[in-house]
Protein backbone atom coordinates (compact mmCIF):
# COMPACT_ATOMS: atom_id res chain seq x y z
CA UNK A 1 0.00 0.00 0.00
CA UNK A 2 1.13 3.37 -0.92
CA UNK A 3 1.67 6.57 1.64
CA UNK A 4 0.06 9.75 0.79
CA UNK A 5 3.62 10.80 1.23
CA UNK A 6 4.76 8.51 -1.11
CA UNK A 7 2.24 9.64 -3.73
CA UNK A 8 2.93 13.03 -3.39
CA UNK A 9 6.79 12.72 -3.64
CA UNK A 10 5.74 10.72 -7.02
CA UNK A 11 3.62 13.40 -8.38
CA UNK A 12 5.97 15.98 -7.61
CA UNK A 13 8.84 13.71 -9.03
CA UNK A 14 6.82 13.32 -12.14
CA UNK A 15 6.16 16.98 -12.84
CA UNK A 16 9.56 18.06 -12.12
CA UNK A 17 10.70 15.34 -14.93
CA UNK A 18 8.16 17.01 -17.46
CA UNK A 19 9.46 20.47 -16.63
CA UNK A 20 13.04 19.16 -17.26
CA UNK A 21 12.43 17.34 -20.13
CA UNK A 22 10.49 20.74 -21.06
CA UNK A 23 13.23 22.68 -20.74
CA UNK A 24 15.80 20.36 -22.30
CA UNK A 25 13.44 20.22 -25.51
CA UNK A 26 13.69 24.55 -25.34
CA UNK A 27 17.29 24.82 -25.10
CA UNK A 28 17.79 22.40 -27.89
CA UNK A 29 15.00 24.61 -29.88
CA UNK A 30 16.54 27.79 -28.51
CA UNK A 31 20.31 26.51 -29.06
CA UNK A 32 21.22 27.14 -26.09
CA UNK A 33 22.49 24.09 -24.76
CA UNK A 34 25.79 25.26 -24.26
CA UNK A 35 24.80 27.76 -21.52
CA UNK A 36 22.59 25.03 -19.54
CA UNK A 37 25.97 24.03 -18.02
CA UNK A 38 27.80 26.97 -17.40
CA UNK A 39 26.97 29.53 -14.04
CA UNK A 40 25.12 32.42 -14.71
CA UNK A 41 28.22 34.76 -14.47
CA UNK A 42 29.85 32.65 -16.99
CA UNK A 43 27.18 33.99 -19.31
CA UNK A 44 26.67 37.62 -21.31
CA UNK A 45 23.48 39.45 -20.61
CA UNK A 46 21.60 38.31 -23.82
CA UNK A 47 22.66 34.70 -23.10
CA UNK A 48 21.35 35.06 -19.53
CA UNK A 49 17.79 36.02 -21.07
CA UNK A 50 18.06 33.33 -23.46
CA UNK A 51 18.34 30.73 -20.44
CA UNK A 52 15.48 32.89 -18.19
CA UNK A 53 13.28 33.08 -21.07
CA UNK A 54 13.73 29.11 -21.68
CA UNK A 55 13.52 28.40 -17.84
CA UNK A 56 10.04 30.56 -17.89
CA UNK A 57 8.92 28.96 -21.07
CA UNK A 58 8.80 25.40 -19.41
CA UNK A 59 7.03 26.56 -16.25
CA UNK A 60 4.45 28.30 -18.48
CA UNK A 61 3.95 25.50 -20.76
CA UNK A 62 -0.10 26.10 -22.28
CA UNK A 63 -0.44 29.21 -21.29
CA UNK A 64 -1.28 31.93 -23.87
CA UNK A 65 1.71 34.44 -24.99
CA UNK A 66 1.36 37.47 -27.39
CA UNK A 67 4.52 38.09 -29.24
CA UNK A 68 5.17 40.81 -30.77
CA UNK A 69 8.23 40.83 -33.42
CA UNK A 70 9.44 44.75 -34.82
CA UNK A 71 6.69 46.43 -33.85
CA UNK A 72 6.18 49.45 -35.83
CA UNK A 73 8.66 48.45 -38.24
CA UNK A 74 7.79 46.78 -42.04
CA UNK A 75 8.35 43.64 -40.92
CA UNK A 76 6.29 44.00 -37.77
CA UNK A 77 4.85 40.39 -36.69
CA UNK A 78 1.95 39.36 -34.01
CA UNK A 79 1.23 36.20 -32.83
CA UNK A 80 -0.56 34.50 -29.91
CA UNK A 81 0.04 31.36 -29.16
CA UNK A 82 0.67 28.86 -25.82
CA UNK A 83 4.16 29.37 -24.66
CA UNK A 84 5.04 25.59 -24.77
CA UNK A 85 4.66 26.56 -29.00
CA UNK A 86 7.09 29.85 -28.96
CA UNK A 87 10.15 27.79 -29.62
CA UNK A 88 8.69 26.21 -33.06
CA UNK A 89 7.34 29.52 -33.98
CA UNK A 90 10.83 31.00 -33.55
CA UNK A 91 12.21 28.10 -36.04
CA UNK A 92 9.30 28.73 -38.40
CA UNK A 93 11.14 31.55 -40.14
CA UNK A 94 14.43 32.57 -40.30
CA UNK A 95 13.77 36.39 -39.25
CA UNK A 96 12.20 35.70 -36.14
CA UNK A 97 15.39 34.91 -34.31
CA UNK A 98 16.63 38.46 -35.18
CA UNK A 99 14.80 42.24 -33.79
CA UNK A 100 13.66 43.02 -30.62
CA UNK A 101 10.40 41.25 -29.18
CA UNK A 102 7.81 42.26 -26.82
CA UNK A 103 5.85 39.08 -24.74
CA UNK A 104 2.61 39.31 -23.24
CA UNK A 105 1.67 36.84 -20.93
CA UNK A 106 -2.21 36.09 -20.82
CA UNK A 107 -4.26 35.42 -17.17
CA UNK A 108 -3.62 32.13 -15.90
CA UNK A 109 -5.62 29.28 -16.27
CA UNK A 110 -7.78 28.98 -13.25
CA UNK A 111 -6.54 25.25 -12.34
CA UNK A 112 -3.14 26.84 -11.06
CA UNK A 113 -2.54 26.48 -7.30
CA UNK A 114 -0.29 27.64 -4.65
CA UNK A 115 2.08 25.01 -5.85
CA UNK A 116 2.49 26.53 -8.76
CA UNK A 117 2.93 29.61 -7.33
CA UNK A 118 5.75 28.20 -5.10
CA UNK A 119 7.41 26.65 -7.91
CA UNK A 120 7.27 29.88 -10.18
CA UNK A 121 8.66 32.34 -7.48
CA UNK A 122 11.42 29.38 -6.84
CA UNK A 123 12.66 29.50 -10.30
CA UNK A 124 12.42 33.16 -10.69
CA UNK A 125 14.14 33.87 -7.53
CA UNK A 126 16.83 31.97 -9.05
CA UNK A 127 17.49 34.38 -12.05
CA UNK A 128 16.22 37.74 -10.72
CA UNK A 129 16.52 39.96 -7.63
CA UNK A 130 13.65 39.62 -4.54
CA UNK A 131 11.23 42.24 -6.03
CA UNK A 132 10.90 41.46 -9.60
CA UNK A 133 11.07 37.84 -9.03
CA UNK A 134 7.75 38.13 -6.73
CA UNK A 135 6.09 40.48 -8.94
CA UNK A 136 6.26 38.26 -11.84
CA UNK A 137 5.40 35.32 -9.91
CA UNK A 138 2.14 37.19 -8.87
CA UNK A 139 1.44 38.27 -12.80
CA UNK A 140 2.24 34.91 -13.92
CA UNK A 141 0.20 32.80 -11.22
CA UNK A 142 -2.16 35.87 -10.10
CA UNK A 143 -1.62 34.46 -6.32
CA UNK A 144 -1.22 37.47 -4.12
CA UNK A 145 1.82 39.57 -4.30
CA UNK A 146 2.13 40.37 -0.87
CA UNK A 147 1.64 36.84 0.31
CA UNK A 148 4.41 35.52 -2.22
CA UNK A 149 7.03 38.38 -0.92
CA UNK A 150 6.65 36.72 2.43
CA UNK A 151 7.73 33.22 1.00
CA UNK A 152 9.82 34.77 -0.83
CA UNK A 153 11.75 36.35 2.05
CA UNK A 154 11.78 33.12 3.89
CA UNK A 155 13.10 31.68 1.11
CA UNK A 156 15.91 33.74 0.74
CA UNK A 157 16.71 33.30 4.73
CA UNK A 158 17.31 29.49 4.49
Amino acid sequence: MITANASLTESQQARRGRMLSATEELAEKLHIEPFLKRLPAELSGGQQQRVALARALAVLQGRLITVGRELTKQFEEIATLPAQDFAGWLEAGAQRTRGEFALVLHASAPHEGPDDSLRVLQLLLAELPLKTAVKLAADITGAARNALYDIALRLKTQ
